[in-house]
């Protein structure tokens, strides 16, 4: 089988879908692989490291006529070719992109998923990149309320903090962090979620001893009380600063805030929505880019509430979650290549839906 990595072309995207190290198994297994010019550059994977372990470096324009594609965002759809497997974090499963689903179905495109790579045994999520995610939404959410701070004509302890881009790696940008003074930092910060997105959003506080308020799934439940609705989250929204959403949505769950809720929240206070789905789990969220990362929602009591909603997060610190990315896609790349078929993670083929909701 030939197999044929991309270079992204999302804004600031920076990962590469398989490293050297993972693609040298690759052709250890009798496969092919293709790697377009400089798909790896950014995230410290040179040319010189897929050539040494095997691969051929092609151009662009040969890229994208491969028949196998291996990539890390969703495909331009103007790139698409009829009859080709496409791999990569295509967001369609929970209705997205209706447009790059039916270019996918129009050109009969065989799609599969990494947001539903999952252990075989387990059932749970290998390609999760749900730490390094927190890392970056926290850091660059401390970034952002500081400057709403500075707006307000307050005190910005976070104003010598560089964006995470700028760093050559995490340790470097937490370096940083840990040169402001705790006690200057006034600021309540409350995280939904438990999981590995809210493990790095806690480790990156930890730098500067800031705890985080730790609300779990079902404190955003909406219930009952006195018949009346009541959620427990609505306690804790007046006094928070920035609110960080870790939690994973989908259609017809419960949301972590409504447009309603937003009225209760603090004025200027900041939602840093990690999960990232488009009037999902935070009702007003509209993902955003790295050029433009924020917007205000004005609430019918004109209230400011900013919004940070930028979908590639992990990508700022791209040779790590390249490296992490690439051995949890490996097996299933692997199983595609023998001519298996994987079932959970299928999108589309021959120009229909085959993904059903688990």
């Amino acid at each position: 089988m030939e197999i044929t990595i991309v270079k992204e072309t999302k804004t600031k995207e920076r990962r590469v879908a398989l490293v050297p190290r993972d693609v040298k198994e690759i052709i250890s297994q009798g496969h092919n692989v293709f790697v377009e010019n400089n798909a790896g550059i950014e995230s410290g994977h040179t040319n010189e490291l897929y050539l040494e372990v095997g691969a051929k470096i092609i151009s662009t324009e040969e890229a994208k006529n491969k028949h196998f594609i291996v990539k890390v965002k969703e495909p331009n759809i103007e790139d698409l070719k009829e009859n080709q497997t496409i791999f990569g974090f295509l967001h369609i499963e929970k209705g997205q992109n209706p447009e790059l689903l039916h270019a996918l179905l129009n050109k009969k495109i065989t799609a599969y998923a990494y947001e539903e790579f999952r252990d075989p045994t387990t059932k749970i999520k290998v390609t999760g990149q749900g730490f390094e995610a927190g890392v970056v939404g926290m850091f660059e959410g401390l970034r952002t309320y500081g400057k709403i701070l500075e707006k307000r004509n307050l005190n910005n302890p976070f104003k010598a903090l560089k964006s995470i881009w700028d760093y050559k790696n995490k340790e470097e940008a937490y370096l940083e962090l840990r040169k402001i003074n705790p006690r200057e930092v006034e600021i309540n910060v409350s995280i939904v979620g438990y999981g590995n997105v809210s493990k790095g959003s806690q480790e990156v506080l930890a730098q500067m001893s800031c705890p985080a308020n730790i609300l779990k799934e079902e404190n955003t439940l909406r219930t009952k009380l006195f018949n009346q609705n009541f959620a427990y989250i609505w306690k804790h929204l007046p006094k928070i600063d920035i609110l960080i959403n870790a939690i994973i949505w989908r259609p017809g769950n419960n949301r972590v805030i409504t447009k309603e809720d937003l009225e209760l929240m603090k004025n200027n206070s900041l939602i840093v929505d990690i999960s990232c789905d488009l009037a999902g789990g935070i009702e007003s969220c509209i993902p955003t880019s790295w050029e433009n990362p924020t917007y205000e929602v004005k609430t019918n009591n004109n209230k400011s509430i900013h919004h940070f909603c930028v979908d590639n997060l992990p990508s700022a610190i791209a040779q790590d979650s390249s490296r992490i990315l690439s051995a949890g896609i490996l097996p299933f790349i692997l199983k595609v290549a023998e001519g298996k078929e994987l079932q959970d993670s299928l999108m589309t083929k021959n120009g229909q839906v085959m993904f059903t909701q688990h």
